[in-house]
């Protein structure tokens, strides 16, 4: 009821006038439809919601581990369709906020105490915060190894879009036929 709460209440209503209808058989069977849709819906909705609690927790648990003091989890909004949200507090007093989103991108907003910023390349000014990045990335091969949730790369305001090229390891040269001698 919670995620179709509406549609069954309305074939609920439609019910009592289908006596009335022209062809009751019919009617009856198109609220059967309706009904059956907000189902259908509603078990969706449910597994959405069950996918998201899940990463939550497993967030949660994950930042645990790392020494971090999480809060509970809360919806944001007046609505069901908000994130939910929290914040994980390091004894530092170093806080990380997550806010979880029924479907895309979680969100993390942090202190910035580690925050860095530097010229690029192109002259442009960028950031980088390497502990909470590092931190982060260590959090998601955490995510991926014990809960099989796979996250993708991080993203924020002013990173470098060549800084993973830049900071990457060269592969090596040479090998066997170019320290080969001609003889």
């Amino acid at each position: 009821m919670t995620w179709s709460g509406d549609d069954v209440r309305a074939v609920a209503d439609a019910i009592a006038t289908v006596q009335d209808a022209p062809r009751p058989q019919d009617a009856a069977q198109d609220l059967n439809r309706r009904l059956d849709a907000a189902l259908d819906r509603a078990q969706e909705r449910q597994l959405v919601e069950e996918r998201r609690a899940y990463v939550v927790a497993s967030l949660q648990q994950g930042l645990r581990e790392q020494g971090f003091h999480v809060g509970d989890a809360t919806l944001v909004g007046s609505t069901i369709e908000g994130e939910v949200a929290f914040r994980a507090v390091r004894a530092d007093r170093r806080w990380v906020d997550v806010n979880v989103p029924l479907t895309g991108h979680v969100f993390y907003d942090v202190d910035g105490t580690d925050r860095v910023t530097e010229q690029g390349t192109d002259g442009s000014a960028y950031t980088r915060c390497d502990e909470t990045e590092a931190r982060l990335d260590a959090l998601h091969a955490d995510l991926d190894a014990r809960f099989g949730i796979e996250a993708g790369e991080l993203l924020w305001e002013a990173k470098d879009p060549n800084r993973v090229r830049r900071n990457a390891n060269a592969l090596p040269t040479g090998g066997p036929a170019a320290t080969r001698t001609k003889g």
